[in-house]
């Protein structure tokens, strides 16, 4: 059984989807229920719907952050660890699904339900109000990469600590990303000395956080500002993941 079996994947797909359906539904349906609360409460009031609704998917992508943790535990508990490792599916397909109902779907799924919610309350609203019709509500690109970054990383860290540590991993795995805060940091120090990258005022660093093009950013300052990107939402990222990989294999192993 060493190979990847789409009928298989699909059957172990909806396994874990019964057996852990809080964790990998709560994401998908409240924020969907915040627009709809949101969106009838303004058409009721006279308001029409006229933003993509951005504070509900971050609610959903911190639901999804928060059962990153959980997402090994049956596989370490002592009492259903035996259970779940000899379930007839590869590592592989294992891995994949905790990856696709942890990371995929909440973030694409909410980007779908989302969309399609707000055009229809925008819709009701030119009809109901007579506020006319805008135009199609669509993510926000810059937002979406911004938030996909960053939503990287918070999964993975907590992704790789619920499988690494059996108690208290989100103390452990936070000490963990302030180590590696502070080796990134070293590394920036680095950089500043060497003359490659620029010391910047603080208004400078808020600028170039919130506003990339912020203008008065040193060509230096912002090679600096994207290797801490690339770092922190990219190669932190999947180094986790590899190592969790890696790490629920030695348990299925064990067990």
């Amino acid at each position: 059984m060493r190979t990847f079996e789409a009928l298989r994947f699909l059957a172990y797909l909806r396994f874990e989807l019964a057996s852990k359906r809080q964790e990998a539904l709560l994401p998908l349906l409240v924020p969907p229920l915040l627009v709809v609360f949101w969106g009838s409460l303004g058409i009721l009031s006279g308001r029409p719907f006229e933003n993509w609704p951005t504070l509900p998917f971050l609610v959903g992508l911190c639901l999804a952050i928060g059962a990153a943790a959980s997402a090994h535990a049956r596989e370490k508990d002592p009492l259903t660890a035996p259970f779940h490792c000899l379930l007839p599916v590869t590592h592989e397909e294992r891995f994949a699904t905790r990856l696709l109902l942890g990371l995929v779907l909440p973030f694409f799924g909410q980007c779908f339900a989302l969309t399609l919610l707000s055009n229809i309350f925008v819709s009701l609203g030119a009809v109901i109000l007579g506020s006319g019709f805008p135009g199609l509500l669509l993510p926000p690109l810059e937002s979406m990469l911004s938030l996909g970054g960053l939503f990287l990383l918070a999964h993975s860290v907590f992704f790789a600590g619920g499988i690494f540590f059996r108690g208290s991993p989100f103390v452990k795995t936070s000490l963990a990303a302030v180590f590696y805060a502070f080796v990134l940091g070293i590394a920036s120090l680095v950089l500043v000395a060497s003359g490659i990258a620029e010391r910047a005022s603080l208004s400078q660093v808020v600028g170039a956080l919130l506003v990339p093009q912020e203008a008065g950013l040193s060509k230096g300052y912002e090679t600096m500002v994207l290797v801490s990107r690339i770092a922190w939402c990219g190669v932190l990222p999947l180094f986790l993941y590899v190592a969790s990989a890696l790490r629920a294999r030695e348990l299925e192993v064990r067990e």
